[in-house]
């Protein structure tokens, strides 16, 4: 295999850590296969050391699946409908969480919630990290987070449905 993994630091029921991957590898059969794999398996990967480029990105992107154009930026002019870049200018609304400041902050959310198909992932690429609380983000695996709920719970609201709808 053209790359190496670790456990996620601090992590130790989900995901994993990808190192030594590089752009030839993208194209090889075996290793994208292994890559889906680890994806099932680990549910967050982390890659380490790869070329920093939209094109990578994009490359990276669809070994996990095809690419579904994200809503908010589908018909904005000279924007690439398959990358979102979210860039701080210093225009946007700042947000106190937990007594800080954040700009370009996103509370709890799930991609693409809206589309037709479900949104099995997503892949951040950051360009430029904050000094200060380094871009945490943070993920949950629903599939746990269901099986960890009372028996009580889940038997009220299986079967429920819920419509969500892009602003």
């Amino acid at each position: 295999m053209g790359y190496a993994t670790s456990p996620l630091p601090g992590q130790p029921a989900f995901g994993a850590v990808v190192t030594g991957l590089g752009s030839a590898d993208i194209g090889d059969l075996a290793v994208a296969a292994s890559l889906r794999e680890l994806w099932v398996e680990a549910g967050v990967i982390v890659f380490r050391g790869l070329e920093q480029s939209r094109a990578m990105h994009v490359r990276l992107s669809r070994i996990f699946g095809t690419l579904i154009n994200h809503e908010v930026i589908r018909d904005t002019p000279g924007q690439d409908p398959e990358v979102m870049d979210i860039v701080w200018t210093g225009e946007q609304e700042v947000y106190v969480v937990d007594g800080e400041e954040r700009a370009a902050w996103l509370p709890w959310h799930s991609d693409l919630m809206y589309a037709v198909e479900i949104n099995r992932g997503g892949i951040l690429r950051p360009l430029k990290l904050p000094v200060h609380g380094g871009g945490d983000t943070g993920f949950i695996d629903r599939v746990t987070a269901w099986d960890k709920l009372p028996e009580d719970l889940k038997a009220r609201i299986e079967g429920l449905s819920v419509i969500y709808a892009s602003h």
